[in-house]
């Protein structure tokens, strides 16, 4: 990226944080949460650990730039996404995140089934 970016161009870089929240924004663990996304979450963490690597690039990811030593005003900014769409209110903000939600619903689906192997 270093290679390519002029002089006061952009970096735009986006990263799923691979948490589960609740409506307080708080982490949901298997231990605070019996249900199944926690629970598959921490044994993707688990099994990414095992393999050398991290699921931690979203936390990670300002200090990595700012380290190559090549950029300056860099900014992180956490944006928050439901899973399912099930904010109450008729908010433009309420409205906004339930329909990202509708879509993000979808990929959890289909990335879920993505990762089941057979051997």
């Amino acid at each position: 990226m270093t290679h390519v970016l002029r002089p006061g161009g952009i970096l735009d870089m986006l990263e799923y944080g691979f948490r589960v929240y609740d409506e307080y924004k708080r982490i949901i663990t298997p231990a605070t949460h019996g249900g199944w996304f926690p629970r598959w979450l921490a044994e993707i963490h688990i099994a990414s650990g095992r393999l050398g690597g991290t699921l931690d690039a979203a936390q990670h990811l300002k200090s990595w730039v700012h380290e190559t030593g090549c950029y300056s005003n860099i900014v992180h900014t956490k944006f928050w996404t439901p899973l399912a769409p099930w904010l109450p209110g008729n908010d433009i903000a309420s409205r906004t995140a339930n329909e990202h939600a509708v879509l993000m619903r979808e990929d959890v689906k289909v990335g879920s089934c993505s990762c089941i192997i057979n051997n």
